[in-house]
């Protein structure tokens, strides 16, 4: 009889296989959830729940195409990433294109949950007693910090979330090892690809390794970090376009602090993100860690480990709250949530370990910090989590129903009825898929809008000549947002809305302006027969206050309605 002996390195195997399997599993199960909430609500149909995703897919379209924006011939910076719309540039023209987001954020949700729980093993909490408090936090990480939730919005941010980590246990590493691990690097520079605010992480653990006595390591990391984003910057100047992408000017310049000093800006910032739940719980996470490296002996007393993983926090989480937003269906927060929570969890390790294995009598500094930083950890994170889960839940699931009778249908007006160029606001699904000129008066595919529209002095019906020049048929706009731009001339024909409250969208109505008086009879006779081919749920007001239901049954096809006049005119 041969009896096997299970090794040490094979145990570890199996630890790190089991913690990453349940947070994976976690994930997955309420990404699944989400999708068939949202299904049912949406009678059926299979929609995005932010049309910023089909910007994306508008970009991929023309990059298979050779160019570079979202019209045929004009160069534009819509797309915030500079590698999301090559991601997603395969398969473009075909029906399999819309549904590849889907293939990437799931990717991005495996791959961020996997290492969510391989950082957890990595830091110690599949050891002794502390193996039972490992396997809950590997299982409810993913639901706490809303993977699933940001994965279902079918944008950029799950993979930015899973390379953040990948160079959290690049760190990890480093910490262990003293070697700078391969994946760390490509997790900074393929993290700062997918999103701007990758450079602060890139800067946090560069730092971190420079502190250790690793200056050259930690200045070329960074350096390695920043040349994609100069890269990309000298593409776009070369196209003749800013070095930044117009999506990124417009999110940093918004109208009611463009003109401020960048410390004001920075002040508001702050004070926005602790309006949210979210924001105002990691603000404190941050500001305890913050504290707490101010006393040298407290954190010095657990061997080193403590300190490089506080600092890398304060640092990506500060940045956030002074620079990024919160909110928005919570996405914009997902990488540092991952990253701070991540690398408190590591942090506090040691004292955990401390506090359940006794031991001789502490010091006061090592009372102190055995008991409060762990409880800032759970008590923050625990406010996060009841915030997240009922909200991606209740309001999240709602969104796609609303984009489809919103955006889907100004998309499918546009290609069955107007089939001519168009001005929008919320650029999206109305550019995917078409031929057509789209006129983005928000300013993210024209950079000649965005500028007049963050000006001091901005004129008065701005967007008129725009319309006139570029030869628009319709307007589709929130009223709300472009007040100030609707030209003299345009002649209101009527609102498209919905009676639910929306939370992620504009607005509840959509106004469409025929761009002269010569237009509106024919627009508003394409309006009568378009209001009743409309889903259900959906109204058309006219402009001599008739409101018109939509009466359609929705289908499984639904949901490719307004996608399919460019396949067909392409035939």
């Amino acid at each position: 009889m041969v009896v096997q002996v299970e090794t040490g390195m094979e145990r570890d195997v199996r630890g790190a296989r089991l913690f990453s399997l349940l947070a994976m599993a976690s994930a997955l199960g309420m990404y699944l959830l989400l999708q068939g909430i949202a299904w049912m609500r949406a009678g059926g149909v299979f929609e995005y729940p932010l049309d910023d995703v089909y910007i994306h897919l508008a970009m991929a379209e023309e990059i298979a195409r050779g160019g570079y924006g979202v019209n045929a011939g004009e160069y534009a910076s819509a797309d915030s990433s500079l590698l999301y719309p090559l991601l997603l540039a395969p398969f473009a023209g075909t029906s399999l294109h819309r549904y590849l987001p889907i293939f990437w954020n799931v990717i991005g949700l495996l791959g961020a949950a996997f290492m969510w729980g391989r950082i957890l093993w990595r830091a110690g909490y599949g050891e002794g007693a502390l193996r039972p408090l490992g396997l809950i936090l590997a299982f409810t990480g993913p639901l706490v910090l809303n993977m699933a939730g940001v994965a279902f919005t079918g944008m950029e941010h799950s993979l930015h979330a899973f390379l953040v980590l990948v160079a959290l246990y690049g760190l990890q590493t480093f910490l262990d090892s003293g070697r700078i691990p391969p994946w760390l690097v490509v997790g900074l520079m393929l993290g700062v690809m997918l999103r701007y605010e990758g450079l602060g992480v890139s800067f946090a653990i560069a730092l971190v390794i420079a502190l250790k006595g690793r200056w050259r390591a930690g200045l070329a990391l960074f350096a390695a970090s920043l040349l994609p984003l100069i890269a990309f910057g000298f593409f776009l100047h070369a196209l003749g376009l800013e070095p930044v992408p117009n999506s990124v000017m417009s999110k940093l310049a918004d109208l009611s602090e463009v003109h401020m000093p960048l410390a004001a800006r920075m002040a508001r910032a702050v004070l926005r993100n602790m309006a949210r739940v979210q924001g105002m719980s990691f603000l404190i996470l941050v500001l305890a860690f913050a504290l707490s490296l101010l006393w040298p002996r407290m954190w010095r007393a657990w061997n080193g480990r403590y300190w490089p993983f506080a600092l890398a926090l304060v640092i990506v989480g500060a940045g956030h709250l002074m620079f990024g937003k919160f909110g928005y269906m919570n996405r914009y927060e997902q990488y540092v949530l991952l990253f701070g929570y991540g690398a408190a969890l590591c942090a506090i390790r040691p004292i955990l370990a401390e506090l359940i294995a006794g031991g001789p009598e502490r010091s006061i500094w090592r009372k102190v910090g055995g008991l409060i930083m762990p409880a800032f950890v759970v008590w923050t994170g625990a406010s996060i989590g009841q915030y997240y889960i009922p909200v991606v839940l209740q309001d999240v699931t709602l969104a796609p129903s609303q984009i489809h009778r919103q955006q889907g249908q100004m998309a499918r007006f546009q290609r069955e009825y107007v089939k001519g160029p168009v001005a929008v606001n919320d650029l999206g699904w109305v550019s995917y898929r078409n031929d057509d000129y789209v006129l983005d008066l928000w300013g993210l595919a024209s950079l000649e809008a965005l500028k007049i529209r963050l000006r001091e002095d901005v004129p008065e019906g701005w967007a008129g000549p725009l319309v006139k020049e570029r030869g628009v048929k319709l307007v589709m706009i929130y009223d709300k947002w472009l007040h100030d731009a609707i030209g003299p001339e345009w002649v209101y024909l009527g609102t498209l809305g919905f009676d639910e409250k929306t939370h992620y969208l504009g607005d509840e109505t959509v106004d469409f302006y025929a761009p002269d008086a010569a237009s509106a009879p024919a627009l508003g006779a394409a309006l009568e027969a378009f209001a009743p081919t409309m889903p259900e749920g959906a109204y058309f007001r006219f402009a001599d206050g008739r409101r018109v239901e939509g009466a359609a049954k929705a289908s499984a096809a639904a949901g490719e309605e307004a996608g399919a006049g460019k396949e067909g005119s392409d035939g």
